[in-house]
């Protein structure tokens, strides 16, 4: 379901401890769990200057490339310890 030494902290599936202890989201290292957290603070607070999407939709580089890199990073390891889940319950 998640990497040897991971234990699930949250029932969303969305953090897990890793080896270390460090409390990460699914599917990234703990640097990548940073990384993600303060582009997504900085994606919230919807400043001008810091804006991910331009007015045609596409996102702005390089902070939205790497946000929706590590977004869908973490999604699809989620994704798959969720229906990992579902399947040991059958």
């Amino acid at each position: 379901m998640w990497a040897e030494g991971e234990r699930m902290i949250d029932d969303d599936f969305k953090y897990v401890l890793d080896e270390n202890g460090h409390r990460v989201l699914v599917g990234l290292t703990p640097s990548e769990t940073v990384e993600f957290e303060r582009l997504d603070k900085l994606r919230r607070e919807d400043s001008t200057e810091l804006q991910f999407i331009s007015a045609e939709g596409r996102l702005q580089p390089p902070r939205g490339k790497r946000w929706l890199e590590l977004f869908e990073k973490h999604e699809l390891a989620r994704s798959a310890m969720i229906e990992a889940r579902r399947a040991t319950k059958h």
